[in-house]
């Protein structure tokens, strides 16, 4: 019996079965047929039926096949929470191993979909005696489900890519022919109680019946919902309650971490309404987000769920009282940005302090949970158009929804797959779009998301016998190919039946401030009316809904609404919004009216540079035997950007204003420099903001004309606004710099030194309460020889050394919780500081946050035609907040690149990426670095605390499986002391690994350091150092050759020296001298490349170490789950425990070094 016959026949039991009447609930994809995807297939036919039965040795095959898939990646499942929630947020080991632990025991996360198909493959196995065709059926759909969530090879070229990207160019307008010539209905249609058949389908067709009324069944992926009954107002999902009632104004919340994503915070909340087995109100966790997306979250969420689609369960307040406990608000704002940055603005931009209280209030926040973990599970991405679901109807139409909502943010890692508890059935899948709320304006990259005046009136066509989309996607062309006009239309008549109240309460629930919530309502009526003439839906009894005119809503809203239809440009500065409602980009339009403004204030203003005219302010001084020839430069610019802070006294347009008044001395030409330069370089930057275009070309101009502005604007600095100073002298000898022609490029310095001095001044008010001031000197002086050659085949080999000398500064004026008084002395001396550059009061008042360096660096650098090695050396004496440390480091790097060369004589401009994909795939290489930190105990000048990370990284942007397996896995494999290391083998579906690259760290702890000098300083444990290995040790001990020599001296003298500050033989031992000769002993140990570097486990205890390995670019082109995760990558077993943060670490944890702004 063939497969095809075989599932026919459990269909049609599955019909006749009361057991499917009484559930609308089927995992089935239906009757497969020509012209469906058929992958899945091949797996009934290997691991489930054998002549039209369940096979019992095939299920052990396939359960065979389960568990050594999932035994590849327990360790990762492991060591990407633990490993994490260690190097992003600041976990110790054992909390951090605990979680770790959890995320492999509790079935969570990526590996979820392997267990769950086991927990399935295993029941099946058991029981498939006793069980109906339709529960057989029914169980091995689901299995494959699974299966394919957690495993589905895809196999990569050299071509892929670029041949994808051309696809889904070409493709990514959607039409849908209302004909259906030559298309292929969906698998799972449901026909008078039963799945149809492309057959009784055509002939329902010729009956005059519509094949868009039919639908499939409730499924993984859509829930046959009762439309007209939801509630927006109502916030219970899956029939929980997540979130504080939205009558409580300020709902308390308690601070844990920052979320992964962008930007999220780990919190939780306590119900008094529901308590917990001891009687106390049971604590809920919830995941808070700020930024561009918070208003749109809810908007797309609750469109999905409407029409029957899984949705993150979300919703919007705007304000929530964030408590955070033991970490400060400095130390709050430095995770922040060391996890999210400013991109999406500071922390100034989204937060309000509360005097008196460790507690802010958090603005404009999207709340997200779920159920607990014995209900759900969050897995990961899923591969969108693969395993059979574009043969489904209620995939293939999501097409419409994405199209509704305007989704850009479409690469498939927004796609997720969960699972559910279900009492009868046990884990089941859902997949959905997770991440939608890149929506609600133009489509793609086409503009800005949240940004209503983008966001157009109508959204489908219909001409010439098609109906088409305005979407434009970047999905994987495959993933919405199958789509027909039949399958848009079901979903289109589900859409028609939302009424004009649930639209308005979706809006008025958004947090979108009120003109822009009206004005989204009644363009998403609009669309939908569009949609039911273009689908005829008018003509089946679907009521239009009513629609307020343009005039109308700019009558209601004057002042914020035109008579077109747009928000103004003031509409950003609407009371409480925080979120560049008119974009966090420029439109095209914009940016055409922006930039021709800014292009022409530019030009304007080079008139009054004297380079702009040849020989104007130029300058010659004979000196008898020697000429000095110099020039003046005065260059003035403003740069114009979409602000992303909005924060404090923040507009819509961010201004740079620049004025730089320059003196070079020496011939300065393209063709040849001088051996003999100076130069000074005065320059001051103004940031500032403005709410409008016209502004962009009028707001302080003229300033920009006059280098005696700065005065004004020291004095008029106000909140929201940036000002930094810059003095740089510097000077130069023996450096040339010649061009042959256009394709040959020589530097060369057979003695060069030069200096340099930069000092930098920044002030800046982020808020009314807080302001800050930083200062930065810095002086480098550095001798360099050595020539580069650079035509088609580069040849350069040169060596540079550099001394620098750093002073930073910050003061961080806080007057929150000071008296009146305090606050004006406070407010004068910054005043002081910013006006008058006395510091003095300032200094009083205020402890900064000081970082001085003095470091002596050495670099070397060879390279031929495409072969590149370069070597970076050095030790700093640091002095952060009155802590004096070292830090010494050794870096080398090995790779060979074509693109190296491509990209130095092909310009591709935005076409790089396609014109050079063959350059890139030829690239790969080595990177070693060793870097040492130790804390000096100031009482007996020791190092009070020590640590050693050594990381080895190998990369290869095309990595074949024969390169794999004896090159990439073997370099991690020897360097671990173990040969069964890495023990994933690449799935026999595919042939190469694309920018695959591996990493792997060696943390070692201050005790595992002193085991390490200990027996490095025993010559007979440094053996393997010996050519061969140790197998002609005869021939090479005690003779100039034995490596071991060096290295055992330095190692005893360090074993000695290092507790006592002295040498054995009673001399002063400097711990400059003692980190420089700690970084020699280890990277001589640890030999070329490392490749010695798994002995030093010999050398000490593995528990005093940390050793872990990473692979990213592997795992997501065969188990989707870790697609583009910055979380989900292979990990290899760690080896030891985590040591500990090291004392810079957790400085860089808890202390804002750098302003609130940058």
């Amino acid at each position: 019996m063939t497969l095809v016959k075989l599932v026919l026949v459990a269909l049609a039991a599955l019909t006749l079965s009361p057991a499917f009447a009484a559930s609308p609930y089927s995992p089935s994809e239906g009757i497969i047929e020509q012209g469906h995807d058929p992958v899945l297939n091949k797996y009934r036919r290997k691991y489930f039926y054998e002549n039209g039965k369940i096979s019992s040795a095939k299920l052990t095959n396939l359960l065979q096949f389960l568990e050594f898939q999932k035994s590849f990646l327990m360790d990762s499942a492991k060591m990407n929470r633990k490993a994490n929630l260690i190097l992003v947020h600041g976990y110790e080991n054992d909390k951090a191993e605990k979680e770790g632990l959890e995320a492999q025991a509790e079935e969570a996360e990526t590996i979820a979909p392997l267990i769950f198909a086991i927990e399935h493959a295993q029941d099946l196995k058991n029981r498939y005696r006793q069980m109906t065709p339709l529960q057989i059926h029914e169980k091995v759909e689901l299995i494959l489900l699974f299966i394919g969530a957690g495993y589905t090879p895809y196999p990569k070229t050299l071509f892929t890519d670029p041949i994808d990207r051309a696809k889904n160019f070409i493709e990514n307008f959607f039409e849908f022919s209302v004909s259906e010539q030559g298309q292929t209905q969906a698998s799972n249609l449901l026909l008078n109680g039963q799945f149809a058949s492309q057959a009784a389908l055509a002939k329902f067709k010729a009956a005059g019946g519509d094949v868009s009324s039919l639908n499939p069944p409730s499924s993984p992926i859509w829930t046959d919902n009762d439309i007209e009954a939801y509630d927006p107002y109502a916030e219970v999902y899956w029939n929980k309650k997540f979130f504080p009632p939205r009558e409580n104004e300020f709902p308390l919340f308690h601070y844990e971490r920052m979320g992964n994503g962008t930007i999220k915070f780990k919190t939780h909340w306590f119900d008094e309404s529901e308590l917990n087995k001891k009687g106390k109100p049971k604590k809920k966790d919830v995941t808070l987000r700020v930024g561009f997306e918070a208003y749109n979250a809810s908007v797309v969420n609750h469109l999905a769920r409407i029409i029957g689609y899984p949705a993150n369960p979300t919703t919007f307040r705007r304000h929530i009282k964030l408590d955070l406990g033991e970490v400060s608000f400095e130390e709050f704002v430095t995770q922040w940005k060391l996890v999210h940055g400013t991109e999406m603005g500071s922390a100034i931009t989204h937060v309000e302090r509360i005097p008196g209280e460790n507690a802010v209030i958090l603005k404009n926040v999207t709340l997200e949970a779920y159920p607990d973990k014995e209900e759900y599970r969050r897995m990961g991405p899923f591969r969108m158009g693969d395993n059979g679901l574009r043969n489904r109807r209620e995939y293939r139409a999501m097409v419409l929804y994405n199209a509704l909502i305007s989704l850009q943010d479409q690469f498939e890692y927004q796609a997720r797959v969960d699972a559910v508890k279900d009492e009868a059935r046990g884990w089941l899948p859902i997949f959905f779009l997770s991440d939608t709320s890149s929506a609600l304006g133009l489509p793609a990259m086409l503009g800005n998301v949240g940004a209503v005046n983008e966001f157009t009136w109508e959204f489908t066509k219909r001409s010439h016998g098609q109906v088409r989309l305005f979407w434009f996607s970047v999905f994987n062309s495959r993933a919405w190919k199958d789509t027909t006009y039949s399958d848009v239309k079901w979903l289109a008549r589900r859409m028609a039946r939302i009424k004009t109240a649930q639209i308005d309460a979706i809006m008025a629930t958004s947090g979108f401030p009120e003109p822009a919530a009206k004005l989204y309502a009644e363009k998403f009526k609009s669309r939908l009316n569009k949609m039911m003439i273009d689908f005829n839906l008018d003509q089946e009894g679907y009521s239009l809904h009513p629609v307020l005119s343009k005039e109308t809503l700019a009558a209601t809203y004057p002042e914020y609404i035109s008579e077109n239809g747009f928000l103004k440009e003031g509409a950003q500065e609407y009371p409480e919004n925080t979120l560049p409602i008119l974009g966090n980009r420029f439109t095209p339009l914009q940016a055409g009216i922006v930039y021709t403004i800014n292009y022409l204030q530019n030009r304007f203003l080079q008139l009054f540079n004297p380079a702009t005219y040849e020989n104007a302010g130029n300058f010659t001084i004979d000196l008898g035997h020697a000429t000095i020839q110099g020039d003046i430069g005065y260059d003035a610019s403003r740069s114009v950007t979409v602000n992303p802070e909005l924060g404090p006294g923040q507009k819509r347009y961010l201004l740079k204003d620049k004025l730089s008044i320059s003196v070079p001395i020496g011939l300065v030409s393209d063709r040849i420099t001088t051996p003999v330069g100076l130069y000074y370089t005065y320059t001051f930057e103004y940031m500032h903001s403005v709410s409008t275009m016209k502004e962009v070309g009028t707001s302080r101009f003229f300033a920009l004309l006059n280098p005696f502005s700065i005065l004004d604007i020291r004095r008029s600095l106000g909140i929201g606004e940036q000002l930094q100073v810059t003095h740089s002298i510097g000077a130069s000898v023996g450096k040339t710099k010649l061009k042959v022609i256009e394709d040959i490029q020589i530097e060369a310095a057979l003695l060069g030194l030069s200096y340099a001095s930069v000092k930098t001044l920044y002030f800046a008010k982020p808020h009314p309460t807080l302001f800050e001031i930083s200062t930065d000197y810095v002086d480098v002086a550095s001798f360099q020889t050595g020539l580069d050659v650079r035509t088609y085949v580069r040849l350069a080999a040169n060596f540079r050394a550099e001394k620098v000398q750093r002073t930073y500064k910050i003061y961080r004026v806080d007057t929150l919780n000071e008296d009146p008084l305090r606050q004006t002395q406070l407010q004068e001396s910054f005043d002081s500081a910013l006006i008058d550059n006395d510091f003095s009061s300032l200094a009083r008042m205020v402890k900064p946050h000081e970082w001085t360096e003095s470091s002596r660096n050495k670099n070397s650098h060879f390279a031929f035609f495409v072969w590149n090695r370069g070597r970076n050396s050095g030790v700093s004496e640091l002095t952060v907040n009155g802590q004096k440390l070292y830090v010494a480091h050794k870096t080398d790097t090995y790779d060979r690149s074509l693109s190296r060369i491509w990209n130095d004589k092909v310009k591709g401009g935005v076409a790089e990426p396609v014109v050079n994909f063959v350059g890139e795939f030829w690239g790969e290489g080595k990177y070693v670095n060793l870097a040492f930190e130790g804390v000096v105990d100031a009482n007996k000048k020791i190092f009070s605390e020590m640590e050693v990370m050594i990381t080895l990284s190998m990369f290869d942007n095309y990595c074949t499986r024969k390169e794999f397996e004896n090159d990439f896995k073997k370099f991690f494999n020897s360097r671990s002391g173990s040969n069964k290391y890495i023990r994933f083998s690449m799935p026999d579906e595919l042939g190469a690994y694309p920018e695959i690259e591996g990493t792997m760290r060696w943390q070692i702890s201050k005790d595992a350091l002193y085991d390490i000098l200990k027996a490095a300083s025993d010559i007979n444990n440094l053996e393997y150092l010996l050519p061969g290995g140790g197998r002609f040790h005869d021939r090479y001990e005690n003779t100039v050759s034995d490596a071991r020599s060096q290295v055992k001296d330095r190692a005893y003298k360090l074993s000695y020296g290092i507790k006592r500050g002295i040498t054995p033989y009673g001399k002063p031992y400097s711990l400059s001298d003692q980190a420089k000769d700690l970084i020699f002993v280890l990277d001589h140990l640890v030999g070329r490349k490392a490749e010695h570097i798994g002995q030093l486990r010999r050398l000490t205890k593995d528990d005093k170490i940390w050793v872990t390995t990473n692979i990213s670019n592997m795992l997501e082109l065969s188990h989707p789950t870790f697609r583009h995760q910055k979380q989900s990558e292979f990990w290899a077993p760690e080896i030891g425990k985590y040591q500990g943060h090291s004392y810079l670490d957790r400085f860089r944890r808890t202390v804002l070094l750098q302003p609130v702004f940058q």
